[in-house]
């Protein structure tokens, strides 16, 4: 029986330095670690989905820009008998094609002095197998209009609408870090519905990047400024921006000036 208190107490000494080993373990892996990898690890969200996405709003209005394009390229059938009210037409081109068509009511007011375009009858003979934006034009060239896309929205507006250029006046938000000046237009053209032009011979660089952050600034302030960046100008053509060398942008802007005296431009330019 000597034996037993022995064996009993070096049973009861190895149980309690296992135990001590194992809450020894337990605390040191709920000690924070030392390792910066670890911490890097330990601050980074769990759910990857609410990181910034950068692209997202590039790849947002490019897919917009080219669903309205693969629109309005389709080709339709179309008839509409003399003294349809415009608003009649449009809605069952909106109805029927998917579109968001708006008539932008306040500017015929104000420039042809149109109280209510909406009723203003129009006709449309049967074209068979047209671009549904030949027939468009056709509609909008009988009251002395045009349009415009923005986002998700067709606007129908008077003809000096664009003529004058305030369609260029339209503010834009975006961000471009450090972006091809090829991209960085096509993105702006994108983003404002207008057509935006790069003379590729003007540029001195071609792989030049550009850096901006254009926060409710009208696009072709934008589009100067991004010119600005790779030694260019832009010069406003009737509904674009063309994007273009120093020197062939003082050109094109004097016969621009020649043409509005009614002048013909000079042999040689």
């Amino acid at each position: 029986m000597k034996w037993i208190f022995p064996a009993v107490l070096a049973a009861t000494i190895g149980i309690l330095t296992t135990s001590a080993i194992f809450v020894g373990q337990r605390t040191k892996a709920a000690q924070p670690s030392d390792n910066a990898k670890d911490v890097q690890k330990s601050a980074q969200p769990a759910n990857n989905q609410e990181q910034p996405k950068p692209r997202e709003a590039k790849i947002i209005s490019g897919n917009r820009a080219r669903q309205w394009r693969e629109k309005l390229e389709q080709p339709i059938t179309i008839e509409f008998e003399p003294n349809t009210p415009l608003r009649e037409a449009l809605s069952h081109i909106a109805e029927r094609y998917k579109l968001t068509i708006l008539i932008d009511t306040d500017f015929f007011k104000v420039d042809q002095n149109q109280p209510d375009v909406e009723s203003q009858p129009i006709k449309l003979p049967r074209l068979p197998d047209v671009r549904l934006i030949t027939a468009l034009r056709a509609i909008f060239q009988q009251i002395n209009g045009d349009f415009y896309i923005k986002d998700d929205v067709l606007t129908v507006v008077p003809r000096t609408y664009i003529e004058t250029g305030r369609a260029f006046k339209h503010p834009v938000d975006v961000t471009f870090p450090k972006r091809p000046l090829a991209e960085a237009l096509s993105e702006l053209s994108d983003l404002s519905g207008l057509s935006i032009v790069l003379d590729p011979r003007g540029q001195a660089d071609g792989g030049l990047a550009v850096t901006a952050d254009f926060r409710n600034v009208p696009v072709q302030d934008a589009v100067r400024v991004l010119a600005d960046m790779a030694g260019m100008k832009s010069v406003a053509m009737d509904n674009l921006l063309y994007v273009t060398s120093a020197r062939n942008a003082g050109q094109l802007t004097k016969e621009k000036d020649k043409e509005r005296e009614g002048m013909p431009p000079a042999k040689g330019q």
